[in-house]
């Protein structure tokens, strides 16, 4: 039997009985509620009418070839890989995707696992199912992205109710190649989910429910004193919208989950509580089972020319679901945005302001708040020019507590054992363009651009400065004309660099020069040359020459390009790098 499908089946071999008729149950009502939807949704004379199988997609084909002079390579001298991508349809209502990636490195899908790894999307109208290795997400606090090996459904009729459905293994075991303490193994980890949607117009109200279960025995060999333990998860959830006055909005998203470290432990007792209590059967508790809750909400208001939200989030410490390979719990976040619209659109200023927390049970010895602001304007003056201008401020402060505040409970000394450490971080950007010349008429179209940045950053204990402030400002101004009647542009640049920081400041700077030329309608080729100097605190550092080569042309279905790339670097010895690359694509 396949090692996929044996383990979906061994889910249902929970020595629990009551947990055994649950995923029986789900199993069986994902095959009833797929099969009457999808009989109940054909159209039998469309189906007869239409086309009986379609293909399309297309097929590439890269060769790299790579050398140096004056330095070790660093990367293979030669590089072939080819992609696709194929989609069959049937009778213009089944679509199946596939997706692949082959190199002399490696063969990979396009989701970057590798190839051994298959699964398939097919669509039928509303219907999609997921076979082999997918991923689905029902929340941030539940399922979340999680790659699993099994099957998913996803129901959108064109009614207000939707459904999506999952069942599979989340991650399969690996044993301990040592018997060391540290030594890191896995336990194979089954999962099961349901997402129910109702919308309404502007309403919207989701019920989520996701579990995970570590396997105590897909392990044979487990290292003594070994602090990893075979886990259990059970996530409930609502998540509700309401638009009110058609104007305002607001939602509440609630989210507890029950998890158990060790399931090993036998029940000395402990009871299920809260909304967990009509779970008895499904998962149980345990001396090592908590409940922990994720709160979201917001209230918005929306109009035609202004806009205001606000946000609050709270997520418990120690808050995880197995649903998510990585997960921020222990914080708190409030926030506030507004943008308006003036001058009949000509304006726009926007901005918003946060505060977060961490350490809500004021349990660790260091706590952090960050407070966040930012501004953003921009403006337009007619067609030919747009200006934005732009400033954010991050201010991070911690505070962190000596040990003997835990040991004396009155301290009077505490004032000395406690550490303000505060980071700032600013910066401002201005950004213009500019059309230049006679938009309607010229066949000479020229625009300008300027883009300015400003960065510092600084440090602060005890309300004084701790190290100077570092500063790192980037220009650019940009110059581009084309000429339409010829297919020809031309493109000139300069960009600089200067970087002030404690360690010393480091100075960038150099020109750009491009050109392209448009052959009738298939073929395009373009030349570009960069030059650029850099010293470290007023010593000359390095510099670099880049010349670059692009060709593409193009045939009903058929393309080609070749591309070269030559880079001069001349530090504390010269070198240079040479990349060649040709391409061909085909699409049907």
């Amino acid at each position: 039997m396949n090692k996929g499908v044996h383990d979906i089946i061994s889910l249902s071999r929970n020595r629990d009985q009551r947990a055994r008729i649950f995923v029986r149950i789900l199993c069986f009502l994902f095959i009833q509620l797929s099969s009457f939807l999808v009989v109940c949704s054909q159209d039998v004379e469309q189906v007869i009418n239409a086309k009986k199988i379609g293909v399309s997609g297309s097929i590439s084909a890269n060769n790299v070839n790579y050398s140096a002079i004056g330095v070790k390579r660093n990367r293979d001298a030669h590089t072939f890989y080819a992609a696709g991508n194929l989609n069959l349809s049937l009778f213009e209502q089944w679509s199946i995707p596939l997706n692949f990636t082959y190199s002399n490195q490696d063969v990979e899908l396009s989701h970057g696992v590798s190839f051994n790894q298959i699964g398939i999307s097919p669509t039928y109208k509303w219907v999609k199912l997921h076979a082999g290795y997918s991923a689905m997400s029902f929340s941030p606090y539940s399922l979340s992205g999680h790659s699993f090996l099994g099957v998913g459904l996803e129901l959108t009729p064109p009614i207000k109710l939707s459904a999506s459905l999952m069942i599979g293994r989340l991650r399969k075991a690996e044993e301990p190649v040592g018997t060391e303490k540290e030594t890191l193994f896995f336990y194979k980890r089954m999962g099961y989910g349901l997402k129910l949607n109702y919308k309404d117009k502007g309403d919207d109200l989701s019920v989520i429910a996701f579990g995970a279960k570590d396997d105590e025995n897909s392990v044979k060999l487990i290292p003594d004193n070994t602090e990893i333990t075979p886990m259990e998860n059970l996530v409930l959830g609502v998540n509700v919208r309401k638009n009110l006055f058609s104007k305002i909005f607001v939602g509440v998203e609630y989210t507890n989950s029950m998890l158990t470290q060790d399931k090993r432990l036998k029940n000395r007792g402990e009871k299920n509580t809260g909304v967990f209590v009509l779970t008895n059967g499904i998962m149980n508790a345990n001396s090592s089972s908590s409940v922990y809750t994720a709160i979201k909400t917001d209230v918005s208001y929306q109009s035609q020319d202004f806009s205001v939200s606000m946000l609050y989030e709270r997520v418990d410490p120690e808050y995880q679901t197995l649903g998510a390979y990585y997960f921020t719990n222990d914080m708190e976040n409030i926030s506030v945005t507004t943008a308006k619209q003036f001058l009949k659109g000509h304006l726009n200023i926007s901005a918003n302001a946060g505060l977060q927390r961490n350490d809500l049970k004021n349990e660790k010895k260091s706590r952090m708040n960050n407070v966040v602001g930012a501004v953003n304007v921009g403006i337009q003056t007619g067609a030919k020019t747009n200006l934005n201008l732009s400033y954010s401020n991050y201010s991070s402060f911690t505070n962190i507590r000596s040990d003997f505040e835990d040991i004396n409970e009155v301290n009077q000394q505490q004032v000395y054992d406690t550490l303000d450490f505060t980071q700032v971080s600013q910066n401002m950007s201005l950004s213009l363009s500019q059309v230049l010349g006679d938009v309607k008429n010229a066949d000479a179209r020229q625009n300008l651009n300027v883009n300015l940045n400003v960065q510092m950053a600084s440090e602060k204990q005890e309300g004084q400065n701790k190290k100077p402030g570092n500063k790192f400002y980037s220009t650019g101004i940009t110059h581009s004309i084309s000429w339409k009647n010829s297919g020809v542009s031309l493109s000139s640049s300069i960009n600089g660099n200067y970087n002030d920081m404690e360690s010393g400041d480091a100075l960038t700077l150099g020109p750009t020069l491009s050109l392209s030329k448009r052959f009738k309608k298939n073929l395009r080729s373009s030349v570009s040359g960069s030059w650029n100097r850099s010293y470290q605190n007023g010593d000359f550092a390095n510099r670099i020459y880049v010349i670059r080569c692009n060709n593409s042309y193009a045939v009903k279905k058929h393309s080609f390009t070749l591309s070269m790339n030559y880079m001069n670097r001349h530090e504390e010895k010269k070198y240079a790098e040479f990349t060649l690359s040709m391409g061909y694509n085909y699409s049907f």
